[in-house]
């Protein structure tokens, strides 16, 4: 009897989780209103619940708009140099025990206008983005 109750109480338990993912993946199917409309007049409870239903998707737009302004400043920048070191022959006698250590510097150089097509690139994404926040 007690093993008949532990196997309906998980079937019950699997039932919900199954149907909390059928809602949330039809509430990702079928996303809200992206934007707000307003019939009539606009009284200050209505105001106040479309403030919050749609306050979180104003306040993504307005950090998606500052995280583009951020791009703009790095396309602006010359890629960092890199620095890679590596030893060999170290712990054996391969080689007759000599150790050979080598040192990489590198650094990219952009021609041809990569860094301004990069820096417009990230422009138009602001002006996309900051658009889309007003």
């Amino acid at each position: 009897m007690l093993s008949l109750r532990r196997a309906r109480g998980s079937f019950v338990l699997s039932a919900v989780a199954l149907m909390a993912c059928q809602n949330l993946a039809s509430a990702a199917m079928n996303p809200p209103d992206s934007i707000p409309t307003v019939i009539g007049r606009l009284t200050l409870p209505r105001a106040l619940e479309l403030t919050q239903r749609y306050k979180l998707a104003l306040k993504a737009a307005s950090l998606r708009a500052t995280g583009a302004y951020s791009r703009i400043q790095d396309a602006r920048r010359v890629p960092n140099p890199s620095l890679t070191a590596t030893e060999e022959n170290f712990g054996g006698g391969v080689a007759g025990g000599h150790r050979e250590t080598t040192l990489e510097l590198q650094q990219i150089l952009e021609l041809g206008g990569d860094r301004k097509a990069r820096t417009a690139a990230a422009k138009a994404e602001y002006r996309v983005a900051s658009a889309e926040a007003s």
